[in-house]
């Protein structure tokens, strides 16, 4: 019996063991291993309405110079002299950065994130001559506020990554969002277009979150283009696109993802596309007639940006 007895003490144990051993191991990839060793992707919000995933960060600040005044309003970019501020302060080179852009009432919040060596987080702080005791105290980080000679704003060293905005809450919910194990590279919905995206690491990328996207420029399009968007985002909800700069001209190849049955797997190209294109293609006619509800992915490339001819096509409102 006492055998029996002893053997029962010892299992119950070496099982309560086993889970805590194991519960502890959980904890410690999530919370610090999995952090640590986080991809940019996994700090921003799961909300995001656009995503640059800038490989080659110094080609891409050159190349955007040029038409940076006439896209700003569209992907947020006046706020990226400001970030780049930053890293032009940093000591070494930080080629790959993440810059994304968030629902903010009518306009765009803006999100920066690069790794950085711990080590030179302190001598940033001493360039830019803040105290360290000067700062907002948030999940173990401190938070700090700089005003650049564009911009304000606030930022903060987390689990090796830079992060930098110029919206408080969003800054929080950054540092929150890199304790979640479900983040952006977890999303069914966008998991493919991440595959893609991780084989490809010399391209600058944009990222599209078309619901969220389209839904900040309703006051802009007429009622119309604003359902032919819906439909679109709900059966399109992800777009990424390699991006280059030549210019003034923006220029997409790239890759979307549908939500509907797929039975194919394939391609196609759509090249010299213009606006009086894009009126025909989301017409009520053309998205029937549009191959998009039967494709897995489309590639595509846009080499004009007209808006007098998006006006004459009735796409936006006078």
């Amino acid at each position: 019996m006492r055998n029996k007895e002893f053997r029962r003490n010892f299992l119950t144990i070496a099982t309560t063991a086993v889970i805590i051993i194991f519960g502890g191991g959980v904890y410690l990839y999530y919370y610090f291993f999995r952090q640590v060793n986080a991809q940019l992707m996994e700090t921003i919000p799961t909300d995001v309405a656009f995503l640059f995933q800038i490989n080659d960060n110094e080609t891409f600040v050159k190349s955007v110079r040029n038409i940076h005044p006439y896209i700003s309003p569209l992907l947020g970019l006046d706020a990226y002299p400001g970030c780049q501020f930053f890293i032009d302060q940093l000591p070494g080179k930080y080629n790959q950065v993440v810059f994304s852009g968030h629902h903010n009432g009518e306009t765009f919040s803006i999100l920066f994130a690069c790794k950085i060596h711990e080590n030179a987080f302190k001598p940033l702080l001493s360039k830019l001559q803040i105290d360290e005791k000067n700062c907002i105290k948030f999940e173990q980080c401190k938070i700090y506020t700089y005003g650049t000679h564009l911009k304000r704003f606030v930022f903060t060293y987390h689990k090796g990554i830079f992060l930098a905005s110029e919206n408080l809450t969003l800054l929080k919910r950054a540092i929150t969002q890199l304790k979640n194990p479900k983040n952006l590279t977890t999303l069914k919905s966008f998991q493919e277009l991440f595959s893609i995206i991780e084989k490809n690491k010399k391209q600058n990328w944009l990222i599209l979150n078309h619901e969220k996207y389209f839904s900040n420029f309703e006051s802009f399009f007429n009622d119309e283009t604003n359902t032919r968007l819906t439909q679109f985002s709900s059966n399109i909800p992800w777009a990424a696109h390699q991006i280059r700069f030549s210019g003034l001209d923006m220029l997409l190849t790239g890759y979307i993802t549908s939500v509907l049955p797929l039975h194919n797997d394939y391609e196609i190209a759509i090249q010299g596309a213009n606006s009086e294109y894009w009126s025909q293609y989301l017409s009520e006619l053309g998205m029937k007639k549009s191959p998009i509800a039967q494709m897995k992915s489309l590639t595509f490339s846009l080499d004009s940006l007209n808006s007098e001819l998006w006006m004459a096509n009735g796409l936006v409102k006078f």
